[in-house]
C-alpha cells in the first residue's frame, strides 16, 4: 500500500473517531434559549420595516410584524405584511 493511501486511511479513521465522539457527547442534549417578550418586541422593532429592490423593477416592503406565542408547544409564530410594487422603466 502506498504511503499516501495510508495517510488517507489514518485521516479518515481520525475523522470518523471525532465524529463518533461528538455524536456520543451531544446525543440527547438540548439547548434552551430564553428570550423575554419585551426583548423579542425590541428586536422586531429594530428589524422592521425591511425594504428591498430587485433589478430596479420590483420593490417590496416587509412590515408590521405580528407575534404570537404558543407556550404549550414552545413556539413563536411571526406574521408580517408584504407590499410590492413594480416600476418598469423604459430604456428608450
Amino acid at each position: 500500500m502506498k504511503r499516501g493511501h495510508k495517510i488517507l486511511i489514518i485521516g479518515l479513521g481520525a475523522l470518523l473517531a471525532v465524529a463518533a465522539g461528538a455524536f456520543v457527547f451531544l446525543h440527547g442534549k438540548r439547548t434552551e434559549i430564553r428570550v423575554s417578550n419585551a426583548q423579542l418586541q425590541q428586536q422586531l422593532a429594530q428589524t422592521f420595516p425591511v425594504e428591498r429592490s430587485i433589478f430596479l423593477l420590483l420593490q417590496w416592503q416587509l412590515a408590521n410584524p405580528l407575534k404570537s406565542m404558543y407556550f404549550e408547544c414552545r413556539r413563536i409564530c411571526e406574521k408580517s405584511s408584504l407590499k410590492s410594487s413594480t416600476d418598469v422603466r423604459s430604456t428608450a
